[in-house]
This record gives C-alpha cells, structure tokens and sequence, in this order.
C-alpha cells in the first residue's frame, strides 16, 4: 500500500487579491488611531491635563507671582576686614566681606 503525495507548487504564488488588501489597511489604520488615543490620554494622565490640552499644548500651570516689596541684605563682615557695598538695580544693599591686598 503505497501513499499518496501531493505534487508540490512550482512556480510563482499568487498575490494577496484586493479585498484582502483593503482589509489589511483598515486594519493598519485602526491599530494606529487606538495607539495614538492610548498615548494622548497616557500623557493627559501622566500630566494632569484634559486629552483636549494636550492635543493642543495647552499647558494650565502657567507660573503666576506677585512681585513683593524687595528688602535689604546685609552681610556682617568679621573684624579687621574692610567691605564693599554693592546695590543692584538701587533695591538692594548687599555688603560683601572683601580682603585687604597690601
């Protein structure tokens, strides 16, 4: 009893036909909009924003201050050292320790 082979393909194998090939990009295209949804709301999670903010580089921490009154510094210098007095832009007075050169 002898078995049966199959005759094996020669030649060229046939190409994908279009309809498979429309199916692959539609699947292409929806595993590369779920990726990008995924990393929008991963950053607007890490971040503290809404996915809206981060699409449109909103940034809501904007770093807001109020100037206060600036006072004055001293620095006591030790004895038998002259000083200088510096005032920078007329607001402060910084005294800083300077050494005699004779």
């Amino acid at each position: 009893m002898a078995k049966i082979e199959e005759k094996a393909k020669v030649g060229r194998p046939k190409l994908a036909d279009s309809e498979l090939i429309n199916d692959s990009w539609c699947k292409i295209a929806s595993c590369l909009v779920v990726a990008l949804v995924m990393t929008i709301c991963g950053v607007g999670v890490l971040t503290n924003r809404t996915p809206f903010e981060v699409m449109t580089f909103a940034n809501p921490n904007k770093a807001q201050a109020s100037v206060a009154k600036v006072k004055t510094v001293t620095v006591l210098s030790p004895k038998h050292v002259e000083t200088k007095v510096i005032k920078a832009k007329k607001a402060a007075t910084v005294v800083i320790p300077a050494k005699n050169e004779n």
